[in-house]
């Protein structure tokens, strides 16, 4: 794992997106702007978008733990999921 903002904690969103495109990663994000951003084709790389209404770290590590117990890996790899409270839903990328 690596976390970018720790790197750089001014890194644009699209330089972040083209790092894990060049380093075939997933974006892992609380920030609901890569959702547009990851429709444009230049973007396009995995992500995981959480929005849950109480976003504390012990909620949120729950409710990734039981979407990545549940999803194939092989989906994950292709898709933009957004992680809510009711669902988990992939849209493959």
């Amino acid at each position: 794992m690596l976390d970018i903002k720790k790197l750089n904690s001014t890194a644009p969103d699209a330089e972040i997106v083209e790092k894990a495109k060049r380093d075939e990663r997933i974006v892992l994000t609380l920030d609901k702007d890569f959702i547009v951003l990851t429709q444009y084709p230049k973007y396009q790389v995995p992500t995981i978008v959480i929005r849950l209404k109480r976003q504390q770290p012990k909620k949120i590590a729950e409710n990734l733990e039981q979407f990545l117990n549940s999803q194939k890996a092989s989906i994950i790899k292709k898709s933009l999921t957004i992680i809510t409270e009711e669902s988990a839903e992939s849209y493959q990328c």
